[in-house]
């Protein structure tokens, strides 16, 4: 369980980034139970169309590996979580087939 606090305030410390160059449109959305946190856009492209998407959705399964689940900023968040402590070897790049993820310096699952 401690393993898990540490990891979630490495995570809430890089949504906390965010945070400071974000708009009204963006949406931190934080589920401390479950361990869920998202970077959520939304906004009209046009008059007549609305989006919404994810930006970056972070993880913490009960085993304690941090999954990154959606990344679609230009930073390397994993490589910010090596910063901020988390174990390299308990980061998962979801976002990645599985084939794919045995190729990167992370966990596989």
């Amino acid at each position: 369980m401690e393993k898990i606090k540490k990891y979630e305030a490495a995570i809430l410390d890089i949504l906390e980034f965010y945070k400071k160059s974000a708009d009204e449109e963006t949406y931190f959305i934080t589920d401390l139970k479950q361990h869920h946190y998202q970077v959520l856009q939304s906004g009209w492209t046009d008059k007549k169309s609305f989006k919404m998407w994810i930006d970056l959705h972070f993880h913490i399964k009960p085993d304690g590996k941090v999954w990154i689940l959606e990344n679609r900023t230009e930073e390397d968040v994993a490589k910010d979580l090596v910063k901020r402590g988390v174990k390299k070897y308990d980061i998962v790049l979801g976002f990645l087939p599985e084939y794919a993820r045995p190729y990167s310096e992370y966990a596989v699952a």
